[in-house]
């Protein structure tokens, strides 16, 4: 007789999960004036950096010849990017205005990106109103969960009911952090008060290409408050008999475009008035 043992059999599987470092796009600013902003970014290994020129005659030259962005110009073509793909400390500097460590210069710190928290960046809240009179709005963008490397996040608003520059101004640029810096920052929007009564209008900013993860406020939508109240002017009243009078629009007492008069409730069981009234006007138009 041929006996059958159990076979146990114990799989072990070992699976190794790499960190896998997600790159992001660093912007720095080139101009106005002779400066680059941020100055000094701390990047991680893999990410690109994105010099765009905002005014000014300028260039980016590596100290050490490994990248250009061509001749000094007031006009680029396209923003200036570089991948760095291993640590180290990069000087550059602008041509005309800079050189090594002087005038218009900067510094990018590259390091390895495993294990660097860079947070999360969104508006601190998804929406918010100004009265149209206000003159401002001021946005907030908080960095939280980490403060790993310089990061940037970009910003733009967009119409709505709301539009540009009837209600307000179109906005858009860069917000910067440095190394170790969580703290939020903010931003103004200009309002128009265009004085017309109008229902409130909206538009909305969002924020494009972040160096780190964005949160769930991506979008905010901003409420403009109409504080005009009804066109024209309230009608007036002159006396005309101690029950009648006429009113008057348009700030003219020439203009004297309706008449009422109060009559007493004659007979009825109750204090009781009837008003009859009748509308004229000699208020010419002009096309």
């Amino acid at each position: 007789m041929c006996q059958r043992k159990p076979l146990c059999v114990l799989l072990l599987m070992a699976i190794l999960l790499p960190h896998v470092a997600i790159a992001f796009i660093v912007h720095v600013s080139v101009g106005p004036g002779n400066v680059f902003s941020p100055q000094f970014p701390v990047v991680s290994v893999g990410d690109t950096v994105r010099w765009t020129l905002i005014g000014g005659a300028h260039n980016v030259n590596s100290d050490t010849g490994l990248f250009r962005s061509g001749d000094v110009s007031s006009s680029w073509p396209a923003p200036f990017d570089i991948v760095f793909d291993s640590p180290g400390i990069f000087g550059y500097h602008c041509e005309a205005h800079g050189a090594p460590v002087t005038g218009m210069f900067g510094t990018i710190t590259v390091r390895e990106g495993i294990g660097s928290n860079r947070g999360i960046l969104q508006f601190s809240t998804s929406e918010t109103s100004v009265a149209e009179n206000g003159g401002s709005k001021t946005i907030t963008v908080t960095r939280t969960g980490g403060d790993d490397d310089g990061i940037t996040v970009g910003y733009e608003t967009v119409d709505g009911s709301a539009t540009s520059p009837e209600d307000y101004t179109q906005t858009s640029s860069t917000l910067f952090w440095d190394n170790n810096d969580a703290s939020p920052k903010t931003f103004l929007v200009p309002i128009f008060d265009d004085g017309i009564e109008e229902p409130s209008q909206s538009f909305t900013i969002r924020l494009l290409e972040p160096s780190a993860t964005l949160g769930t406020n991506q979008v905010i939508t901003v409420t403009i408050l109409d504080d005009d109240g009804p066109s024209g002017s309230p009608g007036k009243a002159v006396p005309f008999t101690p029950d009648a009078g006429f009113f008057y629009f348009f700030n003219n007492p020439n203009n004297l475009e309706l008449l009422v008069k109060m009559v007493r409730g004659c007979g009825t069981s109750f204090n009781a008035y009837w008003f009859f009234y009748a509308a004229a006007s000699n208020v010419g138009l002009e096309y």
